[in-house]
């Protein structure tokens, strides 16, 4: 079983992102799914959440690799004769 705190927030964001792309139209409430409800909504606000956090993380990994690429770019060597 899953936590019930994981489930919620992953619900909330799924739900956020969904109203959001409808121009916060409507209540936040119609996105949302019950606590105990297995529904298609419910299924969508994971699945979408899930997405969301995975592009999140690949953004962030590519932001640090890149710090990382430009640091090391500034290396010198000093070569004495």
């Amino acid at each position: 079983m899953r936590d019930p705190f994981f489930r919620f927030i992953m619900e909330v964001i799924g739900a956020f992102i969904v109203w959001a792309s409808k121009g916060f139209k409507g209540k936040f409430d119609d996105e949302m799914s019950g606590p105990n409800e297995s529904s298609a909504k419910s299924w969508r606000n994971l699945l979408i959440s899930a997405a969301f956090i995975l592009l999140v993380l690949a953004a962030v990994s590519k932001i640090s690799d890149k710090k990382k690429e430009k640091i090391g770019d500034n290396k010198y060597e000093v070569i004495i004769k």
